[in-house]
């Protein structure tokens, strides 16, 4: 019984800890809800029943996120999800095509402690697999960008992977 409480005040210190410096470094989370196209940037197509799978180069992938969204505008794709216990949805990447803006993919995290989202960067080629019970839409980052190096592929699923438009021009 000693250690379950052992534990269970190891996750409560380690969440407070995350919170307290989540607070100190002024990073927040993204909300889909409060996120507006810069200026020129039109939503071109916006699907919010997709699920994302995120493909390491070593193992299987199995971070299938159910509940997620993905918004192609033309100049970038916002991809992320609805979280358990939270209002709106959180961004949880912000995609481009080339190369991203600022020095965010540059580093191995993306920008997520100081964004709250993670940068990635794919090539400009869309796979899409219309053909089966799970059509899906694959992009493939960057091996060029830190944030992308353990990254194989990045799966869309989506009924719409027909629709799915060209990928916006690199940035």
């Amino acid at each position: 019984m000693t250690a379950i409480l052992i534990f269970i005040g190891f996750l409560v210190a380690l969440v407070a800890f995350a919170v307290v410096r989540a607070k100190a470094s002024g990073v927040s989370g993204l909300l889909l809800e409060d996120w507006k196209p810069d200026e020129g940037e039109t939503i071109v197509f916006e699907d919010r029943a997709v699920r994302l799978l995120l493909t390491p180069h070593m193992g299987e992938g199995s971070d299938l996120r159910p509940g997620a969204f993905i918004v192609v505008t033309n100049k970038r794709m916002l991809a992320g999800q609805r979280p358990l216990f939270g209002r709106g949805s959180m961004v949880g990447f912000m995609i481009y095509v080339g190369r991203a803006p600022g020095t965010d993919a540059d580093g191995v995290t993306g920008g997520l402690f100081q964004r709250g989202y993670k940068t990635l960067v794919v090539e400009p080629v869309v796979e899409r697999v219309v053909d089966g019970k799970k059509p899906y839409v694959e992009l493939t980052p960057s091996p060029s960008a830190a944030s992308s190096f353990n990254l194989k592929a990045f799966r869309i699923y989506t009924g719409r992977a027909r629709e799915f438009p060209a990928l916006p021009g690199p940035a």
